[in-house]
């Protein structure tokens, strides 16, 4: 058999759409933080010129933190460039998807495979010595490669352990 490696990386403009709209909600909480010079009303309560801008600056400094991840998984996205590779007698997968770690596992040490479906995410989940390697499906370049990996990895898992039966579920 040959050796099949396959594009596996995370979404760099996903992950800037969401650095813009936390920085832009960052940005208002800010803003309305710093401006509150009279009272603030809500539905529920209402806040003095100080307590809202306590509680803007709070909600500030929460949204802060997700828009800095997101522009990291933008920046690691655009940079990073990995593969899941099959060959005879192994697969080979980063760790995650902004990793540069791989893991190396035979096809003889699975023990399940389950694909599932949630939502729109399809996960292939490979079962392993107690642990659990998960691929996804938007970290592919489209689906047909996507499903291209599950077949053939099905297939060397098969061929690996055809003298067992190894439980799964792929439907």
């Amino acid at each position: 058999m040959q050796t099949l490696t396959y594009q596996y990386k995370a979404r760099s403009l996903m992950f800037f759409a969401c650095f813009l709209l936390t920085a832009a909600i960052s940005f208002s909480l800010y803003y309305f933080g710093v401006m509150a010079k009279t009272t603030v009303h809500f539905k529920f309560f209402t806040l003095e010129p100080f307590a809202a801008i306590i509680f803007f600056s709070l909600l500030m400094f929460i949204t802060v933190p997700t828009a800095l991840f997101c522009l990291y998984a933008t920046y690691r996205g655009l940079t990073l460039s990995q593969e899941v590779t099959l060959t005879d007698t192994y697969i080979r997968t980063p760790k995650n998807g902004f990793s540069t770690i791989h893991r190396t596992i035979r096809y003889d040490d699975i023990y399940g495979i389950n694909y599932q479906k949630v939502g729109a995410q399809e996960i292939i989940s490979i079962h392993h010595h107690n642990q659990k390697t998960e691929l996804l499906k938007q970290m592919c370049r489209n689906k047909a490669e996507f499903e291209s990996l599950r077949e053939n990895l099905v297939k060397r898992v098969d061929d690996a352990t055809s003298d067992w039966k190894m439980p799964r579920n792929l439907t």
